[in-house]
């Protein structure tokens, strides 16, 4: 009884990824972890697209903020990290090392 109680909260949790973070892209088969280049829309109308390694993003990838901010560069366990352009709508444009 209880491996199929785990089941059905693996599963659940699984159904609210998917209502709160949709993903576009490749997961690993044993473990449901992104991998890859992918795209994933939040639930607060922000948008990643690039690289994941292991769930985080890492790698190159492109980032909007739900205000319509924009970060194209590098990431590293989920965090902006070396080289990357962020432009904001209020006109501030910075490009450099994170």
């Amino acid at each position: 009884m209880k491996k199929a109680w785990r089941l059905e909260v693996g599963i659940i949790i699984q159904v609210l990824k998917v209502l709160f973070n949709s993903n576009l892209g490749y997961m690993t088969a044993d473990s449901m972890e992104r991998h890859g280049p992918g795209i994933t829309f939040f639930y607060d109308n922000s948008k990643y697209e690039g690289e994941y390694d292991h769930d985080e993003q890492s790698g190159e990838g492109k980032f909007w903020s739900r205000q319509g901010d924009y970060y194209e560069g590098y990431f590293l366990k989920g965090k902006k990290h070396g080289k990357g352009l962020r432009v904001q709508i209020n006109g501030f444009i910075y490009d450099g090392e994170y």
